[in-house]
């Protein structure tokens, strides 16, 4: 072996975690070998070993996380819970999903149902409506041919009313002139008679 490697293994040794889950060197073999090896290597490799222990150790694959050379156990354990509610949330959110798919799926018969109904009753509405309007049509017809009729019923009446009042004056204009020859021939008699009294009187 190498002497280099045995340095390297006898660091490995001294290499643990501390209480933030950070591997380093502790003791005084540790600080003998420090001179000797690339420490920094040497820990960051050791770390990031646990690191993958600890995701392979949760049922998780290590590619499946890029955490960074600086990650620690309780990083890692983070990252583990974060990921595994995030698959929660992601299969909440598929199985939701398919159940708003089969829902919708199954309702699409009676949604087309419904709004063939709708369909129906706004044509049923517009056609009430349009008949509606026809009758308030016929009805202000009606009723305008009714006000012409009482018009002009009033007027016929009015002119009856005309000629009536106009035969009646010429029949007592009519009344008067026979009166008046009447009189006048009355007159006329009761004057000749008079004379006729007047000349038998002369003859005695």
């Amino acid at each position: 072996m190498p002497i280099q490697e045995y340095f390297n293994n006898l660091y490995r040794g001294t290499v643990s975690s501390d209480e933030d889950g950070k591997y380093r060197g502790t003791g005084i073999g540790a600080a003998l070998l420090k001179p000797l090896v690339d420490e920094q290597s040497i820990e960051s490799g050791k770390q990031q070993g646990a690191v993958k222990r600890a995701i392979t150790a949760a049922g998780e694959n290590p590619a499946d996380y890029n955490l960074g050379s600086g990650a620690t156990v309780y990083d890692a354990q983070g990252a583990i819970t974060t990921k595994r509610r995030e698959r929660e949330k992601a299969t909440k959110e598929e199985d939701f999903s398919k159940q708003l798919g089969a829902i919708t799926a199954g309702q699409k018969p009676q949604m087309a149902g419904i709004q063939a109904g709708l369909e129906e009753s706004r044509n049923t509405n517009t056609r009430l409506i349009q008949q509606n309007n026809n009758q308030m049509e016929l009805s202000r017809m009606q009723m305008a041919q009714s006000d012409k009729n009482r018009l002009a019923d009033r007027i016929d009446a009015r002119e009856a009313r005309a000629d009536e009042l106009m035969f009646r004056r010429e029949s007592m204009e009519r009344a008067d002139r026979r009166d008046e020859k009447n009189r006048r021939r009355e007159s006329i008699q009761a004057l000749v008679a008079g004379l006729s009294s007047l000349g038998a009187a002369f003859a005695v």
